[in-house]
């Protein structure tokens, strides 16, 4: 865990938050990617889609560092889906 973002508050923008964080949420890409599959879809493209779908929530607050992950690890499935729903086949199932 990097020590920069060991507490996340409201005041920190999801840039700061995805900057300080960028190597951990490859590594949640990199699952999400082995477990389902992306097709011809990278890592580092399935975290930077998922950038791009919690930067659309202008709303969103993060009650902590395990809260903030866990809406990254939705928004990489929601994206993931939606390329599988798009391409034909079934979306990720609920472990």
């Amino acid at each position: 865990m990097r020590q920069d973002i060991a507490h996340v508050n409201e005041s920190e923008s999801l840039d700061d938050l995805v900057a300080a964080a960028y190597q951990e949420l490859r590594v949640i890409a990199h699952a999400r990617l082995a477990w389902r599959g992306g097709g011809t879809l990278s890592t580092t493209a399935l975290v930077h889609e998922a950038y791009l779908k919690l930067a659309g929530q202008s709303l969103l607050k993060w009650k902590d560092r395990a809260h903030f992950f866990a809406v990254a690890s939705l928004a990489m499935r929601h994206v993931l889906d939606w390329r599988v729903s798009r391409h034909g086949g079934a979306p990720t199932e609920r472990r």
